[in-house]
């Protein structure tokens, strides 16, 4: 621990990753920057790799929460939404009005989509049902002049 930070509670000091970071003049860990820098990129696999380090190791980092958001739509772009609506549920509880706002707008569409999905198919519009499930349940009966003869 630093000499300055020997009188400071122990809740206001800032992480090892963090006062490093803020040496080298970028106020942003590392992975952090990496995890964005791979989003910008396209490259949501690795971004989610580089949050999960940060994640590690800089839970007081000020960005932390809206990290979290970062991520999860990472995680989203990948097809993973369990572990997206994992990590909005934690953003949900930030003391960050806008992480918080944005975690629940994320977590009330995911699980639209959620409950649409497991919707029992009687309950889909017919646009939605396969052409097999949208054909009427009783069988089309010939016009009388073309009954079958016996």
């Amino acid at each position: 621990m630093r000499r300055d930070q020997a009188d400071e509670p122990a809740a206001t000091r800032q992480p090892a990753a963090q006062r490093e970071a803020d040496a080298d003049g970028g106020g942003v860990p590392p992975a952090l920057r990496q995890a964005r820098a791979a989003r910008q990129r396209g490259d949501h696999a690795a971004a989610v790799e580089a949050y999960q380090r940060y994640f590690s190791s800089n839970r007081g980092h000020d960005q932390f929460a809206m990290s979290m958001i970062e991520a999860a739509r990472s995680y989203e772009v990948l097809g993973d939404t369990a572990r997206a609506l994992q990590l909005y549920r934690l953003a949900a509880s930030s003391d960050d009005p806008t992480v918080r706002a944005l975690a629940r707008q994320r977590i009330a569409a995911l699980e639209a989509v959620r409950k649409k999905a497991d919707a029992p198919r009687a309950e889909r519009p017919a646009a939605v049902m396969d052409d097999a499930e949208a054909l009427p349940a009783e069988p089309v009966k010939a016009p009388a002049d073309e009954a079958p003869k016996e």
